[in-house]
């Protein structure tokens, strides 16, 4: 067998037979029958016995002159003639204390006046009647019993050899007897054998001579098995605050009453055979009904105490066998707790008693003993499941179990709380140094209680206490619940409330006060602080009045208070005399990093004796952190951020500055208006920006992120010949993948410094056309410089080849990403057409949209009115003509085509590049923006790849030239939609037939775009449409649309910072429109 099977197995049979001693269920049990033959009674050495008493009982035992007679309610018992015989019934508060021989006769006064550390046992005897579930359940105090003989009486029985007692229920008379003793049992247990049956004779006391008793035979035990009470007690929560210790349990009228006390935690002595009180009030029942009143327990435990304590009268440890005796005395402890509904998880606390600090060996040789005792005790208790405490003196026992606790190897096993006794008069827990062998170092979480004066007497609630006051931070059985004096308020007794020096210069007035629980004290003539109290709340970020309360009662000292909050301390003198009430000391601030405190010292700068006092003190919330700042917007300029929003609330506190921050990268400024410029951004990231207030409570919540943008790098737009860098259905030199793009996937398409394309590195932004051919899905495109932009850059009908012209910003290494918002794979086409750099590319010009090709009816600039037959090219005149606004020598002129009356699907092609400009299906009317460079005659060439005749338009919206404006490209971004609304345009209403609606662009909220840009780049959708028709800016058309959702690209000029777009049909449609861009 192992050593650790070998030592459980030990333990279980330590455990078992200790709990068997205890209720009695050894199949052996006691029997405590008339001792010897019928004509032996039993004997105690004295003279000769004096004459009889005329309520003699028949058939008594031969008795001498040292014993007496003592008869209740039908029960006779000879006891020792020098105890004092106590009817509790007529000393209505007595303490039925168990240190001293006695004898009681009735119940336990429900409101004992016993002291409050009452530690050590003598031999005495109880008579009480019992109760009708004790008679027929054959139970007392929840102990079980076996049946047997008590002198000559039938009776239930229980014994325990640990906890000295000795419990009888006389069935027959409805009496039961209790019999405890200290060293030796041999006393109490001759007087139980003396027992006899008393007839009906009234209960007296008094001596009677010898006579022959009537043989009688014992009962045999019969045995039972023990009842737990179930656990109906938290067997664990934390409090901090005020409590006390007393040797017998008050009434639960008495613990009602303490409820108008600052104490919320109670210590009781629940077993031990060196209990000096015995249950009294103690039950299941007052342990249930306490706790759940909001008390919380400190159960305690007193035994053998060390072989050198101080106390005379004591059970001492037998060295030779302290470990069996912690076991034993453990066991017995969760029996004890149990039968009062104290379950696992409870902390049962052992009462060690002073004892000799010598250091000689046998000094040495006590400690030791104490140590393996207690060690032997926890490691019991940890078995059975419950936490172990250990109360003590912090120079003996707290000290000796520190030194062992700092000894590597010693395997002591420490408490897992721990209780000191110094009478120091301080609510504090650490005592290292006062006492430094007691560390400060070990039980540092919720795990120590200090009792800090004893035997005070204290009335609260009208009912006197004798008590022993203790200061916890510990984990407690029961349900601790500080006084409660509303939001932010405390006070004696409350949490955060803790006095500060003697307690004995402390006066408590019941009754008087917020709660009626204040105290008062008069001022330090010492020229220092002696004396105080502190009142701490962790609160909130806030601005907060705090005030105090000052009862009536005549105080006159001009007190001094120090209020610390997150910004320092502040002396504030109240002039007590002044009046009563609640007292402001002004308005402090909290920022949460640090509790907001008041402390009122008894040293008021006089050497003139006052009397200050001290209640509840509360913190009223006055002001509070900012709110949210909101309207955030991010403009993109050259390098740098321009973000602005408006004011946050400032909840009665002002704001002291706003804090931008970037992200990613964090990037963040500090400024005091309501905008800042945000520099040191990289070019090519996508940038949102949160604005927080600040101010001297602390900061505000982060606002909503602004708008996504990417700084600018302004540049000059280079037209070039239209170039496919993109198909994934036969690859490229720039992209040769030709895998379609899964739905939701995106690709990151290489577009500046690849071979195949005409983009130099370095580029800044690409203008690019995106087909998809032949969709099997409806859904939409995104491209930008990131994976996470939403706004549609194409719109996908099922069966139609779909093409739209964007400006995307470019990554730093070139690429552009491209996202499938549909629910199937498609097909990707990507024509580039131009760019923008910082090189000596020519300027952006936007001129009003103005027509100059309609092979329907003619124009000025051109006045062909014939359609463009099967693969015909025509020459389309765009620059230094009559009817266009483009000059002689632009580099390229943006050209919205519109296609309609086609006889054949196909597409159009610019330059005499195959690559398509605009994909145009039979019979419906598709329009497209596309950028064609111009050549020194200003001719734009222009084929109908098809086999059939189309009708084509053509209306010019900007140039490039020597001369004009840089461009700047945006992460595209939603300025309207009519479905859901926006920032900058928050309509939500569909545009009806004919209707026209004005979308604010530059400068609005949610815009990148600048008051001072000139013009944009929008994408135009058509979503859902009800009818066919267009939409149209400025008299020319910017999207058709039939009878699905379309999307244009356009280059619009601003007025007044807006664009106005008018339905053409005659049903309503939503619109969205994003940006693209704009120049400044």
């Amino acid at each position: 067998m192992s050593h650790t099977r070998e030592r459980a197995r030990l333990l279980t049979l330590i455990v078992t037979t200790v709990a068997m001693t205890i209720i009695g269920i050894a199949q052996n049990g006691p029997s405590y029958a008339a001792s010897g033959s019928a004509s032996t009674p039993p004997t105690t050495t004295a003279p000769t016995a004096p004459a009889a008493s005329e309520h003699q009982v028949a058939g008594d035992p031969a008795t001498t002159v040292g014993t007496k007679q003592v008869i209740y309610h039908g029960v006779a018992v000879w006891v020792p003639r020098g105890w004092p015989v106590v009817d509790l019934a007529k000393r209505t508060h007595a303490c039925a204390r168990l240190d001293r021989p006695v004898v009681y006769l009735g119940a336990a006064p429900a409101q004992q006046h016993c002291p409050a550390h009452l530690v050590g046992r003598a031999s005495t005897l109880w008579l009480r009647p019992t109760t009708a579930t004790e008679r027929s359940t054959g139970k007392s105090a929840g102990v079980p019993t076996i049946r047997s003989l008590v002198g000559t009486l039938p009776a239930q029985v229980a014994r325990s050899a640990v906890g000295h007692q000795t419990l009888a229920i006389l069935r027959t008379q409805h009496v039961e007897l209790t019999t405890t003793w200290g060293s030796s049992s041999a006393t109490v247990d001759t007087a139980i054998a003396s027992v006899r049956s008393a007839g009906s004779l009234p209960d007296t006391v008094g001596a009677v001579p010898p006579v022959t008793p009537t043989a009688t035979s014992a009962v045999q035990p019969q045995g039972v098995h023990p009842t737990i009470t179930p656990a109906t007690v938290n067997p664990g929560a934390t409090y901090n605050g005020m409590g006390f210790d007393t040797c017998a349990a008050p009434s639960t009228s008495t613990m009602s009453a303490w409820l108008s006390s600052p104490y919320r935690a109670i210590g009781i002595y629940i077993g031990g055979s060196m209990r000096a009180c015995g249950d009294g009030n103690l039950s299941a029942s007052w342990v249930q009904q306490t706790t759940s009143s909001g008390w919380g327990l400190v159960p305690i435990y007193v035994a053998e105490q060390a072989p050198c304590v101080d106390q005379q009268g004591l059970a001492h440890i037998d060295p030779a066998h302290a470990a069996q005796e912690g076991a034993a005395d453990a066991a017995d402890a969760v029996a004890q707790a149990q039968r009062f509904g104290l379950g696992s998880g409870s902390t049962v606390y052992y009462d060690m008693e002073p004892y000799s600090e010598s250091t000689t060996t046998a000094g040495k040789s006590c400690r030791n003993a104490v140590l393996t005792f207690l060690s032997a005790w926890s490691s019991t208790l940890h078995q059975n499941h419950y936490r172990s405490g250990v109360y003590g003196t912090p120079g003996t026992v707290m000290s000796d179990m520190c030194r062992q606790m700092g000894t590597s190897g010693s395997g002591f096993v420490a408490p897992d709380q721990v209780w000191s006794a110094y009478w120091d008069g301080l609510q504090n827990l650490y005592e290292q140094y006062a006492i430094p062998g007691y560390s400060d170092s070990y039980w540092t979480h919720h795990q120590r209680m200090h009792q800090y004066r004893g035997g005070v007497n204290q009335t609260w609630g009208g009912v006197q206490i004798n008590i022993d006051p203790d200061w916890a931070d510990a984990t407690l059985p029961g349900s601790p619940t500080p006084v409660d004096y509303g939001t932010n308020t405390t006070g004696p007794g409350g949490a955060g409330f803790v006095f500060t020096g003697p307690m004995e210069y402390w006066t408590p007035h019941p009754g008087a006060g917020a709660k009626g629980m204040s105290y008062s004290t008069h001022s330090s003539s010492a020229g220092y602080e002696v004396n105080g109290a502190t009142w701490l709340r962790s609160l909130p970020a806030g601005a907060y009045d705090v005030q105090v309360h000052v009862p009536a009662g005549g105080y006159n000292a001009r007190a001094r208070y120090t209020v610390a909050d997150s910004y320092g301390s502040t002396s504030v003198t109240t002039d007590l005399s002044s009046g009563t009430g609640w007292r402001s000391l002004g308005v402090f601030h909290n920022d949460r990093t640090t509790a907001t405190s008041v402390h009122l010292g008894d040293y008021t700068g006089s050497t003139t004796s006052t009397s200050l006092v001290v209640d509840a003190a509360r913190f009223r919330l006055v002001g509070t952190a900012p709110g949210a700042a909101t309207g955030v917007t991010a403009t993109p300029d050259a390098g740098t951020v321009k973000v602005r929003w408006s004011p946050a609330a400032t909840h009665n506190v002002p704001v002291s500055g706003y804090l931008v921050t970037a992200s990613p990268g964090g990037r963040s400024v500090t400024v005091s208006g309501t905008s800042a410029t945000i520099t040191g951004l990289s070019a090519s990231t996508d940038y949102t920006f949160t604005v927080r207030a600040e101010s001297v409570v602390g900061n505000g919540p982060a606002s909503a992120p602004s708008n996504g943008v990417m700084p600018l790098t302004a540049g000059q737009f280079q037209a070039v010949a239209p170039t496919r860098i993109v198909d994934t259905r036969h690859g490229t030199v720039a992209n040769p993948g030709r895998v379609m793009l899964a739905p939701g996937a995106s690709q990151m398409l290489r577009v500046a410094g690849v071979s195949g394309s005409p983009v130099p590195a370095g580029a800044t932004s690409a203008t690019l056309n995106v087909t998809v051919p032949d969709p099997t899905a409806a859904g939409y495109l995104t491209a930008s410089a990131g994976t996470g932009q939403q706004t549609s850059t194409l719109n996908l009908t099922p069966g139609r080849t779909a093409a739209n012209l964007t400006t995307t910003v470019l990554t730093s290494s070139g690429t552009v990403a491209i996202t499938n918002h549909s629910s199937e794979p498609v097909s990707l086409i990507v024509d580039v057409q131009g760019y923008t750099n910082r090189g000596s590319a020519q300027l952006w010009n936007t001129t009003a949209a103005t027509r100059v090709l309609d092979t329907r009816h003619g124009t000025t600039a051109n006045s062909r009115r014939t359609a463009i037959g099967p693969w015909q090219t025509i020459a389309v005149r765009v620059a230094g003509v009559a009817g266009s606004p483009v000059p002689s020598g632009a580099g390229s002129a943006t050209l919205n085509l519109t296609v309609t009356s086609a006889t054949r699907s196909g597409y159009l092609s610019l330059d005499g590049n195959r690559t398509s400009a605009l994909n145009y299906t039979r019979g419906r009317t598709v329009a497209n923006l596309g950028l064609a460079r111009l050549p020194s005659d200003g001719v734009v060439l222009v084929t109908n790849e098809s086999n059939g005749s189309v009708e084509l338009i053509a209306d010019v919206q900007g140039y490039t030239a020597s001369a004009g404006s840089r461009w700047m490209p945006v992460a595209p971004t939603r300025l309207a939609d009519t479905r859901y609304g926006t920032p900058a345009n928050p309509t939500t209403t569909p545009l009806a037939a004919g209707g026209s609606i004005t979308v604010r662009v530059a400068g609005a909220t949610g815009s990148p775009v600048p008051s001072s840009a000139t013009a944009v780049t929008l994408n135009v959708t058509a979503v859902h449409p009800r009818s066919y028709g267009y939409l149209e800016s400025s008299g020319v058309s910017v999207t058709n649309f039939l009878d699905s959702t379309v999307a244009n690209l356009t280059v619009s000029p601003l007025r007044n910072g807006s664009v106005t777009l008018t339905n053409q049909s005659s049903a309503s449609v939503d619109v969205v429109v994003d940006v693209q861009g704009y120049t400044p």
